[in-house]
Protein backbone atom coordinates (compact mmCIF):
# COMPACT_ATOMS: atom_id res chain seq x y z
CA UNK A 1 0.00 0.00 0.00
CA UNK A 2 2.79 2.34 1.03
CA UNK A 3 4.55 1.51 -2.38
CA UNK A 4 1.81 2.66 -3.92
CA UNK A 5 1.25 5.84 -2.58
CA UNK A 6 5.13 6.82 -3.59
CA UNK A 7 4.13 5.97 -7.19
CA UNK A 8 1.60 7.80 -7.59
CA UNK A 9 3.19 10.88 -5.59
CA UNK A 10 5.85 10.28 -8.07
CA UNK A 11 3.96 10.28 -10.99
CA UNK A 12 2.10 12.81 -10.15
CA UNK A 13 5.13 14.96 -9.54
CA UNK A 14 6.46 13.77 -12.80
CA UNK A 15 2.91 15.09 -14.36
CA UNK A 16 3.37 18.31 -12.81
CA UNK A 17 6.88 19.21 -13.63
CA UNK A 18 5.81 17.99 -17.58
CA UNK A 19 2.65 19.86 -17.63
CA UNK A 20 4.43 23.06 -15.73
CA UNK A 21 7.73 22.55 -18.34
CA UNK A 22 4.98 22.89 -21.32
CA UNK A 23 3.01 25.56 -20.15
CA UNK A 24 6.18 27.52 -19.65
CA UNK A 25 7.09 26.88 -23.49
CA UNK A 26 3.56 27.40 -24.36
CA UNK A 27 3.63 30.77 -23.07
CA UNK A 28 6.91 32.26 -24.35
CA UNK A 29 5.77 30.55 -28.21
CA UNK A 30 2.37 33.27 -27.30
CA UNK A 31 4.45 36.03 -26.46
CA UNK A 32 6.96 35.94 -29.05
CA UNK A 33 3.51 36.85 -31.14
CA UNK A 34 3.96 40.56 -29.11
CA UNK A 35 7.90 40.32 -29.60
CA UNK A 36 6.76 40.25 -33.18
CA UNK A 37 4.56 43.29 -33.37
CA UNK A 38 6.96 45.27 -30.73
CA UNK A 39 9.96 44.56 -33.13
CA UNK A 40 7.38 45.43 -36.43
CA UNK A 41 6.70 48.79 -34.77
CA UNK A 42 9.92 49.32 -33.66
CA UNK A 43 11.84 49.09 -37.02
CA UNK A 44 8.95 51.33 -38.50
CA UNK A 45 10.29 54.20 -35.36
CA UNK A 46 13.33 53.84 -36.53
CA UNK A 47 12.66 54.20 -40.34
CA UNK A 48 13.97 50.55 -40.99
CA UNK A 49 11.14 49.76 -43.22
CA UNK A 50 12.24 46.72 -45.08
CA UNK A 51 13.36 45.09 -42.22
CA UNK A 52 9.83 44.63 -41.51
CA UNK A 53 9.25 42.43 -44.84
CA UNK A 54 10.43 39.34 -43.27
CA UNK A 55 8.02 39.15 -39.74
CA UNK A 56 4.89 39.68 -42.38
CA UNK A 57 3.15 36.88 -43.80
CA UNK A 58 3.06 36.63 -47.58
CA UNK A 59 -0.78 37.35 -47.93
CA UNK A 60 0.15 40.41 -45.77
CA UNK A 61 2.94 41.79 -48.05
CA UNK A 62 0.68 41.38 -51.14
CA UNK A 63 -2.22 43.51 -49.93
CA UNK A 64 -0.33 46.25 -48.61
CA UNK A 65 2.32 46.38 -51.23
CA UNK A 66 5.01 45.92 -48.11
CA UNK A 67 7.78 44.50 -50.56
CA UNK A 68 7.23 47.40 -53.45
CA UNK A 69 6.32 50.26 -51.81
CA UNK A 70 7.19 49.97 -47.85
CA UNK A 71 6.98 53.53 -47.14
CA UNK A 72 3.78 54.54 -47.34
CA UNK A 73 1.89 51.59 -46.08
CA UNK A 74 4.14 52.02 -42.87
CA UNK A 75 4.62 55.72 -42.44
CA UNK A 76 0.71 56.21 -42.77
CA UNK A 77 0.16 53.55 -40.22
CA UNK A 78 2.72 55.33 -37.70
CA UNK A 79 1.68 58.75 -38.15
CA UNK A 80 -1.75 57.21 -37.48
CA UNK A 81 -1.04 56.32 -34.62
CA UNK A 82 0.98 58.57 -32.96
CA UNK A 83 -1.86 60.74 -33.48
CA UNK A 84 -4.42 59.08 -32.09
CA UNK A 85 -2.45 58.87 -28.95
CA UNK A 86 -2.10 62.44 -29.17
CA UNK A 87 1.54 62.54 -29.61
CA UNK A 88 1.97 63.43 -33.21
CA UNK A 89 4.61 66.19 -32.40
CA UNK A 90 6.78 63.57 -30.42
CA UNK A 91 10.36 62.35 -31.65
CA UNK A 92 10.28 59.47 -29.23
CA UNK A 93 8.08 56.84 -27.98
CA UNK A 94 7.44 53.61 -26.84
CA UNK A 95 5.19 50.83 -28.62
CA UNK A 96 3.15 48.90 -25.86
CA UNK A 97 1.93 45.49 -27.35
CA UNK A 98 -0.83 43.29 -25.49
CA UNK A 99 -1.25 39.95 -26.39
CA UNK A 100 -5.18 38.98 -26.50
CA UNK A 101 -6.20 35.41 -25.55
CA UNK A 102 -4.06 32.27 -25.88
CA UNK A 103 -2.62 29.92 -28.01
CA UNK A 104 -3.23 26.79 -28.01
CA UNK A 105 -1.90 24.45 -30.55
CA UNK A 106 -4.24 21.09 -29.82
CA UNK A 107 -7.03 23.21 -30.66
CA UNK A 108 -6.47 23.94 -34.45
CA UNK A 109 -6.08 27.56 -33.78
CA UNK A 110 -3.25 29.63 -35.80
CA UNK A 111 -4.18 33.39 -35.64
CA UNK A 112 -4.07 35.29 -32.29
CA UNK A 113 -4.33 39.32 -31.80
CA UNK A 114 -2.48 42.10 -30.11
CA UNK A 115 -3.29 45.35 -28.96
CA UNK A 116 -1.13 48.25 -29.46
CA UNK A 117 -0.76 51.61 -27.15
CA UNK A 118 1.61 54.09 -27.68
CA UNK A 119 3.07 56.17 -24.90
CA UNK A 120 5.40 58.67 -24.31
CA UNK A 121 9.34 57.92 -24.23
CA UNK A 122 11.01 59.65 -20.83
CA UNK A 123 12.20 59.56 -17.25
CA UNK A 124 8.70 61.10 -16.36
CA UNK A 125 7.18 58.13 -17.86
CA UNK A 126 5.05 56.53 -14.95
CA UNK A 127 3.78 60.26 -14.39
CA UNK A 128 3.51 61.59 -18.03
CA UNK A 129 1.14 58.93 -18.01
CA UNK A 130 -1.25 59.55 -15.16
CA UNK A 131 -1.37 63.32 -16.31
CA UNK A 132 -1.52 63.26 -20.45
CA UNK A 133 -3.92 62.62 -22.26
CA UNK A 134 -1.91 60.63 -24.24
CA UNK A 135 -2.76 57.36 -22.08
CA UNK A 136 -5.45 56.18 -23.77
CA UNK A 137 -7.02 52.50 -23.77
CA UNK A 138 -5.25 50.04 -25.84
CA UNK A 139 -6.39 49.61 -29.59
CA UNK A 140 -7.80 46.24 -29.42
CA UNK A 141 -6.93 43.89 -31.55
CA UNK A 142 -4.87 45.98 -33.96
CA UNK A 143 -3.01 43.13 -35.32
CA UNK A 144 -3.47 40.13 -36.41
CA UNK A 145 -0.76 37.25 -36.62
CA UNK A 146 -0.58 34.25 -38.02
CA UNK A 147 1.55 30.97 -37.58
CA UNK A 148 3.79 30.50 -40.77
CA UNK A 149 6.47 28.48 -40.75
CA UNK A 150 6.25 27.89 -37.36
CA UNK A 151 6.70 31.70 -36.47
CA UNK A 152 4.43 34.36 -35.46
CA UNK A 153 3.96 36.27 -38.46
CA UNK A 154 1.75 39.85 -38.98
CA UNK A 155 -1.03 38.78 -40.94
CA UNK A 156 -3.31 41.92 -40.74
CA UNK A 157 -3.54 45.51 -38.89
CA UNK A 158 -7.15 47.01 -39.21
CA UNK A 159 -6.46 50.54 -41.07
CA UNK A 160 -10.39 49.84 -41.89
CA UNK A 161 -12.24 50.19 -39.21
CA UNK A 162 -10.20 50.88 -36.03
CA UNK A 163 -10.11 54.04 -34.86
CA UNK A 164 -7.02 54.97 -36.42
CA UNK A 165 -8.54 54.59 -39.79
CA UNK A 166 -9.45 58.00 -41.07
CA UNK A 167 -6.20 59.15 -39.82
CA UNK A 168 -4.25 56.29 -42.10
CA UNK A 169 -6.43 56.47 -45.09
CA UNK A 170 -5.69 60.51 -45.12
CA UNK A 171 -2.00 60.13 -44.60
CA UNK A 172 -2.01 57.36 -47.29
CA UNK A 173 -3.56 59.47 -49.79
CA UNK A 174 -1.42 62.27 -49.02
CA UNK A 175 1.76 60.44 -49.37
CA UNK A 176 0.88 59.37 -52.68
CA UNK A 177 -0.83 62.53 -53.82
CA UNK A 178 2.39 64.85 -53.09
CA UNK A 179 1.83 67.99 -53.44
CA UNK A 180 5.19 69.36 -53.26
CA UNK A 181 7.65 66.49 -54.31
CA UNK A 182 6.96 63.78 -56.44
CA UNK A 183 9.94 60.60 -56.73
CA UNK A 184 9.89 59.80 -59.89
CA UNK A 185 11.78 56.88 -61.81
CA UNK A 186 14.55 59.97 -63.17
CA UNK A 187 14.80 62.08 -59.92
CA UNK A 188 12.42 64.03 -57.77
CA UNK A 189 9.84 66.84 -59.18
CA UNK A 190 9.84 70.03 -57.63
CA UNK A 191 5.94 71.30 -57.32
CA UNK A 192 4.69 75.34 -58.00
CA UNK A 193 2.83 75.35 -54.78
CA UNK A 194 3.47 77.25 -50.82
CA UNK A 195 3.70 75.74 -47.96
CA UNK A 196 1.62 77.57 -45.80
CA UNK A 197 2.54 77.53 -42.47
CA UNK A 198 -0.43 78.93 -40.73
CA UNK A 199 -3.08 76.28 -42.33
CA UNK A 200 -0.64 73.47 -41.41
CA UNK A 201 -2.26 70.36 -39.54
CA UNK A 202 0.23 68.35 -37.63
CA UNK A 203 0.00 65.45 -40.04
CA UNK A 204 0.51 67.36 -42.96
CA UNK A 205 3.68 68.83 -41.87
CA UNK A 206 4.74 65.77 -41.01
CA UNK A 207 4.41 64.16 -44.08
CA UNK A 208 6.08 67.47 -45.43
CA UNK A 209 9.02 67.22 -42.71
CA UNK A 210 9.23 63.45 -44.08
CA UNK A 211 9.31 63.77 -48.22
CA UNK A 212 11.93 67.09 -47.76
CA UNK A 213 14.21 64.66 -45.92
CA UNK A 214 13.25 62.02 -48.35
CA UNK A 215 14.55 63.97 -50.58
CA UNK A 216 17.92 65.24 -49.36
CA UNK A 217 18.36 61.20 -48.60
CA UNK A 218 18.10 60.85 -52.07
CA UNK A 219 20.20 63.92 -52.95
CA UNK A 220 23.51 62.39 -51.00
CA UNK A 221 23.10 59.52 -51.88
CA UNK A 222 22.90 59.71 -55.77
CA UNK A 223 26.50 59.75 -57.29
Amino acid sequence: MGKNIFKILGFGLLFSMVAGISYISLLGENDRAQTTVKRYFDNIAGQRYDSNTPLCSFTYNQKFDNVNDPITHQFSLETALLNHFSLINTAQYTIEARRDGFWFPCLGQNTIHVSIRVSPQGSGRILTRLMDRSDKKFLKDLVTLVREDGKWKIADIDTRTSAIAKDYQETKHSMQHSKYIQQTTEGLTLKENTIEFATLDPIQKRIIRFNLNKALTLLNNHK
